[in-house]
């Protein structure tokens, strides 16, 4: 910037781009804290947003009305507490009747239970310097139940197996009618077999529609097709789903 310039502006912008990036760190903590707890059947009280609370509380009356610091602490447990009870009589208390499972969750480690479903032996991970096949057990699937429509299963590759995903979701919710089923099923390396068979256990599972990734690979996919005329798509970029309940 030449001499005598406005030189205030690149610390604005400084300020401005690191709130942003902060904010959408908090943003992916806050989301990923409501869906852990929500499989905890824990209502998340956002207990650091009211510990913010009584911290604004001291540094106005400190800053603003020229408090004692020691006078503030009293008058901000009492701010925080009267700001939370009125957010749980009129916000949370309703959740108090509802199920754990009326909202989203994960599965954690996807349980097997069939035969016909398994990773390929070709992938690999080491685990304390020991090469070993990988059977993902930290893969996982996103469920929701969705009022009068059923499960919304949502994995992502599914090396444990989609129908796998999709019956321990049931199993977890006790819901047995699904909705939707969402994801990338990794079917085409297994051959043939697996996925005919993959196709007659979604045929069991009955879902209002199937919708499959690329990883799928483009022979599964078109056999998916064939199988489910009229409640399968492949899912593509922009691709947008409505999941309305009744």
């Amino acid at each position: 910037m030449s001499e005598g310039g406005d030189t205030t502006l690149g610390p604005i912008i400084g300020v401005l781009f690191d709130g942003f990036a902060y904010g959408m760190l908090l943003f992916l903590l806050s989301v990923g804290l409501s869906v852990t707890l929500g499989m905890m059947n824990f209502v998340n009280l956002a207990h650091c947003a009211f510990a913010m609370l009584g911290g604004y509380v001291t540094v106005t009356l400190v800053n603003s009305f020229g408090w004692p610091f020691l006078a503030t602490l009293p008058m901000a447990f009492l701010a925080a507490a009267v700001i939370s009870v009125v957010l749980e009589r009129t916000l949370y208390r309703r959740l108090y009747r509802a199920s754990e499972l009326d909202q989203v969750l994960l599965t954690g480690t996807v349980e097997t239970t069939t035969d016909y479903e398994k990773p390929l032996p070709s992938f690999r991970r080491k685990v304390a310097g020991q090469e070993e096949q990988d059977l993902f057990p930290d893969e996982q699937a996103l469920v929701a139940v969705v009022e009068g429509r059923g499960l919304v299963v949502i994995g992502g590759c599914s090396h444990p197996g989609i129908v796998n995903m999709v019956k321990y979701a049931q199993k977890l919710t006790g819901v047995q009618k699904v909705s939707l089923i969402l994801g990338g099923f990794h079917l085409t390396p297994h051959g043939d077999e697996t996925t005919q068979r993959t196709i007659a256990g979604l045929k069991e599972l009955d879902p209002e529609l199937i919708i499959a990734g690329h990883c799928t690979g483009f022979k599964a996919l078109t056999k998916l097709a064939a199988a489910f005329p009229d409640n399968f798509m492949v899912s593509c970029v922009g691709t947008k789903v409505m999941v309305v309940g009744g």
